[in-house]
């Protein structure tokens, strides 16, 4: 996806660029690859952790990003829990 554009249901991946420039190189800072309803919430991980988390919760939403990929294309709701 161009950055800043989204799919049908609001979420947006981002360019490599945009993850390079949101990430502080602090490494308990999530790195974040999509967010949800124009940056309502981001999805990211956090360096060494394979699961996807969002910014509100502790959960994660999915235990690799392959997982989340699968969500993505066939269950969305369960990204929003």
């Amino acid at each position: 996806m161009e950055d800043f554009e989204w799919d049908a249901d609001m979420i947006s991946f981002w360019s490599i660029e945009r993850m390079k420039k949101e990430y502080d190189d602090d490494p308990s800072t999530p790195i974040r690859f999509a967010d949800y309803l124009i940056s309502s919430h981001a999805y990211g991980f956090i360096p060494n952790d394979d699961r996807v988390y969002t910014d509100y919760s502790p959960e994660p939403v999915a235990n690799s990003f392959a997982e989340f990929i699968h969500l993505y294309l066939t269950d969305r709701d369960k990204l929003f829990k």
